[in-house]
């Protein structure tokens, strides 16, 4: 995971390249990887979308991320097949919590994301077990985008500030992950 141009697609195509051929990986990224999942991405990156309420963003985030793993996520790790994402759950929280400066939402963050990673049989939390955080500079990463083709989508297009807050998100969701892991 990592800010914009931190190099997650790269990463993960060198991951394809040297693993593509095992049956027991699943690659996957958010939003998307289902139907819904797709349409919810579509929504949440169009550029004429930019009167969304950052709680609609956080709750489509989520949305997005039950249906993916109830769809696709949920099944594959029961079936001891090991699933890389690219984005997550520290995405949301660096992006729609420190990045739109909404601190107060992280509770019920932890709340929805909770539900959206919780099998809904047999009640078990399915918590990814490694973070990698490709932590670029958000000058460097946007000037990577800046060629892209098609334009920026609309997360990318925000103003510097949110990306350095988006960064800076990165490091305190993961740290407090690692604390909650390990005390």
């Amino acid at each position: 995971d990592g800010g914009e141009g931190g190099g997650k697609d790269t990463h993960i195509e060198r991951i394809k390249e040297i693993y593509g051929g095992a049956r027991n990986i699943l690659f996957t990224r958010e939003p998307g990887g289902t139907e819904i999942g797709l349409e919810i991405r579509a929504t949440l990156l169009s550029t004429r979308n930019t009167a969304m309420a950052p709680e609609t963003e956080l709750l489509l985030f989520c949305a997005a991320r039950a249906q993916l793993m109830r769809e696709v996520v949920i099944p594959a790790l029961k079936k001891g097949i090991t699933v890389v994402s690219n984005r997550f759950d520290a995405a949301t929280a660096a992006y729609q919590i420190y990045g739109r400066v909404r601190h107060h939402l992280l509770g019920v963050f932890r709340t929805i994301n909770t539900l959206a990673l919780t099998d809904a049989e047999t009640g078990e939390i399915f918590r990814p077990d490694t973070y990698v955080l490709l932590d670029v500079s958000p000058q460097v990463g946007l000037l990577r985008k800046s060629g892209k083709i098609g334009g920026l989508d609309r997360m990318e297009a925000e103003v510097i500030d949110f990306h350095e807050r988006v960064r800076e998100g990165f490091k305190i969701f993961l740290a407090m992950e690692h604390t909650s892991r390990h005390s």
